[in-house]
């Protein structure tokens, strides 16, 4: 798999990088409200064309900023764009540069990767692929959640599974009315913590080796 910081792995429900197979753990692999999790077949007519789910909306144009343990240089950038039909299903990409340039701007030249993420018409916000390790309906891979419609703390469910390459699990650690906190469980022991914001989306992720904060947005261009 490609080599990437254990930081900016971390950052699942920011920028979607893929781990690697988890272990079993204590999580249900099954899923919430009766949903098949993940999913072999998905139907595209339950599916529509945007992401707006409050707790992960994601508008193409968009693009945020993010610090990595509160230095002012570098860091992550998160750009929201068009992504291509996955098994029958729109998505929405998201891609991660990083930088070491202590002046930004021109210095976002390391690329981390571009996931596609779906939403059902209930507004539970799927994930159908990273970009070049593995899509939902190639080689047996199918498409998890990343954040259920209606969260609740113990939820617990797959984020996506391919054997070998990515069987992440997720837990809903705590479910307020305009906080939210989901746990990600890989295979390698290395959990992380994401922070929601309702209407924002993810703003903070804690890792064993750091933490990454959501310092600013552009706006979408017009």
């Amino acid at each position: 798999m490609p080599a990437r910081t254990p930081l900016a792995a971390a950052l699942l429900l920011v920028a979607g990088l893929t781990g690697c197979a988890s272990s079993p753990g204590t999580v249900p692999p099954s899923g919430v409200d009766q949903l098949v999790v993940p999913t072999p077949t998905p139907d595209p007519g339950d599916f529509v064309d945007v992401v707006d789910n409050p707790w992960f909306p994601l508008e193409p144009g968009s693009r945020q900023r993010w610090t990595i343990d509160g230095e002012p240089e570098g860091g992550l950038r998160v750009e929201v764009l068009a992504g291509p039909r996955t098994a029958g299903v729109a998505t929405t990409a998201v891609r991660t540069t990083a930088t070491l340039d202590p002046a930004g701007g021109e210095g976002w030249s390391a690329d981390l990767g571009t996931d596609y993420y779906g939403q059902d018409r209930d507004g539970n916000v799927w994930w159908f692929g990273h970009e070049g390790e593995w899509r939902a309906g190639v080689d047996g891979a199918e498409a998890g959640l990343v954040v259920p419609a209606r969260p609740r703390t113990g939820d617990g469910y797959r984020m996506a599974f391919l054997a070998g390459v990515v069987e992440d699990r997720a837990e809903v650690l705590a479910a307020g009315a305009d906080l939210l906190e989901i746990e990600r469980i890989p295979e390698d022991g290395a959990r992380s913590v994401t922070h929601y914001e309702r209407g924002l989306g993810p703003v903070r992720v804690e890792t064993s080796d750091g933490v990454a904060e959501r310092i600013s947005d552009d706006p979408v261009s017009r």
